[in-house]
């Protein structure tokens, strides 16, 4: 068990932004931490496989989002989709997987 972390940051336009995940054959994505600037910020968000299936679908977050049970294989690109942000400011998100 091999574990890889990629970070990388956005900032919402008009309360949205779009990050695609990367993919590997070999690999699990198994967390996913997104944090907006600001602990009081409401957000919504999706992550959708190839294939248009989403998983999970979260609305009205507030502030960090944690999940360190997300189990997706990653062998074609998966798509990280922030909406609704009530701050069009920063937002820090790490995906991190196992191969």
């Amino acid at each position: 068990m091999l574990i890889a972390k990629r970070k990388t940051t956005a900032t919402p336009s008009s309360g949205t932004f779009t990050v695609v995940i990367p993919h590997s054959v070999d690999a699990i994505l198994r967390r996913i931490y997104i944090s907006p600037a600001t602990q009081t910020t409401t957000y919504d968000f999706t992550v959708t496989d190839a294939d248009g299936a989403v998983f999970p679908e979260v609305v009205d977050q507030t502030g960090r989002f944690n999940d360190n049970n997300v189990n997706l294989p990653t062998d074609a690109p998966l798509t990280l989709v922030v909406d609704n942000a009530s701050v069009n400011e920063l937002f820090s998100i790490i995906f991190v997987f196992e191969t």
